[in-house]
């Protein structure tokens, strides 16, 4: 029995381009948010893998950083949410050594 293209796709590590307001943002595994908070206290979310459901909604697999105070920082666990709302509540990308170097480059 063959599964069919979309089937094997299916919860697969991808990467998505997503509209944020007027820009568009490539969303792929490893790129890490977090919630715009303070500094001490927040959630921060690294993704795992994004793949489509059965109605080809994109989601994401996540792994969540709680932080709590100066120096107290724990594993909230790995979970999956749609990738809309997921951008909307860990709405600021952080940034990674090699994007902040890409960005000197350009200049």
């Amino acid at each position: 029995m063959h599964k069919n293209a979309d089937e094997l796709r299916r919860g697969l590590s991808q990467s998505f381009f997503v509209r944020r307001g007027r820009a568009y943002e490539y969303v792929k595994a490893g790129d890490e948010f977090r919630q715009p908070t303070d500094l001490r206290i927040g959630e921060r979310a690294k993704v795992l893998s994004l793949g489509l459901d059965g109605q080809k909604i994109p989601h994401v697999r996540y792994r969540v950083s709680i932080r709590r105070g100066h120096n107290l920082e724990f594993d909230g666990g790995s979970r999956i949410m749609a990738l809309k709302p997921f951008l909307k509540l860990y709405s600021e990308r952080v940034p990674t050594p090699t994007s902040s170097m890409m960005a000197k480059a350009a200049e």
